[in-house]
């Protein structure tokens, strides 16, 4: 600060905590202001080890950008900016006025003139022309003429800057005491701020939050010159009986000098220093500007208080006003040539690069005592060479200890100052190895934070990222996260209808942070079936490790099938809604295998107590298959295969059909493409590996059967012809205990089920290859090559679960994928406000070993184009859940998407570092095992994690 100051005493390296008074001493200003220097640096070591670099406060949001036309608004609160608390009391405009009414507001320390937009090669805002007097009410650039004109069409960061600004009674006039006279007995320090926006590239440009252009990186970056003072050291005599030559400090006065960056050379122009032996604190108003009448000359309110501070022949003058302030500029510099009164004659080269027009706003005089130039830098700080002399022996050298004595980084205003003292004839300045140690500038304090990423075009604003990092308040960490328990099934008994107890309890955990919290109380509530208390609603406490439990019965009502329960987190044993999550529990009644069956349909098996699918299915094994299920196919079958056996029977009518692949091997000898009629239910069995069915390049396709099962033999393809099995539009399909395999072509999976109400697929092992690339003389190879394409789910109808399998090819979700690409984080990161439209359909993959889950190449393509679009975009028919449980995955990237998935207890495979990406309105990560490092994308949700190893969320 540009104070009266006698010296500053704060040593940060010394961890002073405070500074004592004594009786009967002198008061010093240093005192007091290290005081003050060392309450401000605890204050902001605090927040910033808190919060961090910059972070937001939820209950009060500031700085939020939004595109409001040709203008960005920005939300009234707080934002923490390095440990700096900078506040906007009330909403305003990037730019606006000063004054008038609340919607045309502007920024509090941005006069409405000043356009907000920095050049791309600029480290300062513009000045604005001397013939700008009207306040901006729209973003503008000013043009080479002078006029306000539309900002070039882009993609545009805005962030914030925030300073100490010095303020005295010039700046203020209520610090001035009138009472006493009007002396100024002490100035302030102003945190002030300012939205900014920067250019960064073209509309589309492939940048983010997260990312760190050039432009933004040497905006942002503190300056890396370094200085070094002293007084000018004296010569040994060679004869030792003569005395030393004056040297030292030779000043009869104590003086501070400043030393200060006037131009930084960005973009052009040599880079140049002023310096006063007053810290900078003589300065005045000015009254009278150039050709009033004189052309060199100006009046001030005072030339000084006494002639030694007074403004006089040979010092120089900086004019200033209130827009070099604000944009951050120094002033103009000239040579004072003599004063008459408060008249000052000044050495103008050209009198008309001052025009009255830039100095309308507090115009006014600061005197310097000198000027330097800052040449380039060189040498080493061990050698005694590029020191420049300020005056009466009192020495300074600049160094920029990162670039090897070369030119470095400096920003306008940067400033040191030098205690120099008549009692040592010295200077007061940090030593290092006895020698004057080279220091970073004093100040002036500045930070910066990207706050959004906006575009333009044809000067309407819009917002397509929003930077800020949001963080709760300390006591407002608590919080309810999810465990285990969801999505089990359990199966019911029609004929002694009883409420089931599910396997496992629902668990929760309520965490404080990283830390359980015990003794917390969760309730839960069943809408169907019962809790533990034997009613619809009960409460847990949580243990010594922060986890409360519920046992949970389902209704065996059939008409029930899919039920669910909510946990909530007590606040003083009430609710407090939409203050913690609330967490959603669903399970259903089993539908596969051991799914109950009503005989009322059949009298016969009702008349033996039938009353589960397996024993329906064991009781027509025992009857004479003529007429009716479990027809033989084979040598020594009722039909020699299967496709003739399947077209005979429904040629007869038949539409509830059992087959029986007998042992041994079986071909077809014709396409098996069937329309069931949504009339037919198919049941295909054979006696597990000794029953192979081999395609040999024909057709196997099965449309529209009420239910369709296949179960226990192989099945597999010529290794020349490709092969695909087709199960489409059926309402139930059960494929287990098969062993699938097979070569591929690219788009058509080994297996695709698509428009399915429920599919239960489980102890499989599908391996789909590609064929190898033909040798150098051109013959086909009849080996199986690289993984091919193994299971293609169409859509997200119906309820899917893929368990206990191993898939040695990919998997494709919502249609086929052939693509290879993988999107990067940054275009992931910009589907965060995507919304999906949920299907009826849940997809649950639970003890796999999986190789590759990748998305539809259509629907890959749509996010691709959402992502650089500045649409948010909806992506319809997604699966309403995706819970993957207890699988292996790997060896490459997998790629999840649906309005709410889960991975708990998965193994990711050891040689993974991208595990892929999620897409979810919620997600969920709990007990993942990984062995090596790896980063799974998300997008669209808020991360719940807990005890994922070395997986790392972002």
């Amino acid at each position: 600060m540009k104070a009266d100051l006698s010296r500053s005493t704060d040593q940060p390296g010394k961890q002073y905590r405070g500074v004592r008074m004594q009786q009967g001493r002198v008061q010093l200003d240093a005192d007091w202001n290290e005081q003050q220097d060392i309450l401000n640096r605890r204050i902001e070591t605090e927040a910033r080890d808190s919060i961090g670099a910059s972070g937001v406060p939820i209950d009060n949001p500031g700085f939020g950008l939004t595109g409001n036309g040709q203008n960005i608004e920005i939300s009234a609160g707080h934002l923490y900016l390095d440990g700096l608390l900078c506040a906007n009391p009330q909403p305003c405009k990037v730019a606006g006025k000063r004054e008038g009414l609340v919607a045309e507001l502007g920024q509090p320390h941005l006069q409405g003139r000043l356009s907000p937009i920095i050049a791309a090669d600029a480290s300062l805002l513009p000045l604005p022309p001397a013939n700008a007097t009207a306040e901006l009410t729209a973003i503008r650039v000013y043009s080479a003429a002078n006029n306000p004109v539309q900002p070039e069409n882009g993609l545009y960061l805005g962030y914030l800057e925030a300073w100490l600004r010095h303020v005295t009674a010039l700046e203020d006039e209520l610090i001035r005491e009138v009472a006493l006279g009007g002396p100024d007995s002490a100035s302030r320090d102003q945190l002030a701020w300012q939205v900014k926006l920067l250019r960064l590239g073209a509309v589309g440009a492939s940048i983010s939050c997260l990312s760190n252009p050039p432009a933004w990186e040497e905006l942002s970056r503190p300056s890396s010159i370094r200085m070094a003072a002293r007084a000018e050291p004296g010569a040994t005599p060679k004869d030792p009986c003569l005395l030393t030559p004056e040297a030292g400090y030779q000043r009869l006065e104590n003086q501070l000098y400043r030393v200060e960056v006037h131009h930084d050379g960005v973009p052009s122009g040599a880079r140049q220093c002023k310096w006063s032996r007053d810290n900078g604190s003589i300065v005045t108003k000015v009254t009278g500007w150039l050709n009033d009448p004189a052309p060199n000359e100006i009046e001030v309110a005072s030339i000084g208080r006494d002639p030694y501070l007074a403004i006089s022949a040979g010092c120089w003058l900086e004019l200033f006003n209130d827009d070099h302030e604000e944009t951050g500029r120094a002033g103009h510099l000239v040579e004072v040539l003599k004063t008459e009164g408060n008249r000052v004659t000044l050495n103008l080269p050209t009198p008309s690069d001052m025009p009255g027009g830039l100095f309308q706003r507090n115009p006014r005089a600061r005197r310097w005592d000198g000027v330097i130039a800052l040449a380039a830098l060189t040498g080493s700080p061990g050698d005694n060479a590029g020191w420049v002399k300020l005056e009466d022996g009192v020495e300074v050298r600049f160094f920029d200890p990162r670039l090897g004595g070369k030119d470095g980084k400096l920003r306008v205003g940067d400033y040191w100052t030098l205690p120099a003292r008549t009692a040592t004839a010295g200077i007061e300045w940090p030593q290092e190895a006895g020698k004057p140690a080279f220091v970073a500038p004093q100040g002036v304090l500045r930070a910066f934070t990207r706050l959004a990423l906006l575009t333009c075009q044809s000067g309407v604003w819009a917002r397509i990222s929003d930077c800020r990092q949001l963080f709760p308040a300390l006591t407002e960490l608590t919080n309810l996260h999810y465990v285990g328990g969801d999505g089990q099934q359990a199966m019911p008994n029609p004929l002694n209808p009883q409420p089931i107890k599910l396997a496992s309890p629902l668990e929760v955990a309520v965490y404080n942070g990283q830390f359980p919290v015990a003794g917390a109380t969760v309730r839960f509530r069943a809408p169907d079936g019962l809790l533990a208390n034997g009613t619809q609603q009960d409460d847990a406490t949580t243990n010594g490790e922060g986890i409360a439990r519920m046992d949970w019965f389902l209704s065996p009502a059939a008409a029930k099938l899919n039920q669910t329960c909510t946990a909530e987190l007590l606040q003083a044993g009430a609710s407090a809604p939409g203050k913690f999550n609330e967490l959603h529990f669903s399970a259903s009644l089993a539908v596969a295998a051991a799914v109950a069956y009503n005989p009322a349909g059949c009298p016969d098996m009702l008349a033996e107590g039938v009353n589960t699918v397996q024993l329906a299915l064991d009781s027509l094994c025992k009857r004479n298959h003529v007429g009716g299920c479990c027809v033989t196919v084979g040598r020594e079958g009722e039909f020699p295969t299967l496709d003739r056996a399947l077209r005979e029977l429904l040629k007869r009518g038949e539409n509830d059909i059992c087959l029986c692949l007998l042992p041994g091997d079986h071909r077809l000898t014709d396409d098996l493409v069937v329309d069931g009629k949504s009339e037919v239910n198919l049941l295909v069995h054979g006696s597990g590996p000794a029953t192979r069915l081999q395609l040999e390049g024909q057709a196997f396709e099965l449309a529209r059967f009420r239910g369709l099962v296949l179960h226990d033999f192989d099945i597999f393809g010529d290794p020349l012809a490709p092969m695909a099995l087709r199960l489409l539009g059926c309402q139930r399909v059960s494929v287990r205990h098969l062993g699938i395999g097979g070569v591929t072509e690219a788009g058509s999976s080994l297996l695709q089920i698509g428009a399915c109400s429920l599919v239960e697929l489980s102890h499989l092992q599908v391996v789909a290859t590609q064929p190898k690339v033909p040798g150098a003389s051109g013959a086909p190879s009849s080996l199986l090559g690289r993984s091919g394409y193994a299971l293609m789910l169409a859509d997200a109808r119906g309820e899917v679960s893929l368990s206990d399998s191993s898939v040695s090819g990919r998997i494709s979700l919502y249609g086929e994928s052939i693509d290879l690409d993988e999107l990067p984080r940054d275009f992931i990161k910009r589907l965060g406000s995507l919304a999906l439209e949920e299907e009826r359909g849940r997809l649950y993959l639970a003890n796999n070993r999986l190789g590759e889950v990748r998305l539809g190449d259509e629907l890959l393509q749509k996010l691709k184009d959402l992502a650089s679009s500045t649409d948010n975009g909806e992506i319809p028919g997604c699966f309403a859940s995706v819970i993957v449980n207890d699988n292996i995955l790997g060896p490459l990237p997998n790629q999840w998407l649906g309005v709410r998935v889960a991975l708990s207890q998965n193994s990711f495979n050891r040689s993974l570092d991208n595990a892929g990406f999620v897409i979810a309105e919620q997600g969920k990560y709990l007990g993942n095992f990984c062995r090596s490092e790896c980063v799974l994308v998300t997008a669209g949700h808020q991360i719940e994690k807990f005890g994922n190893g070395t997986l790392t969320l972002v």
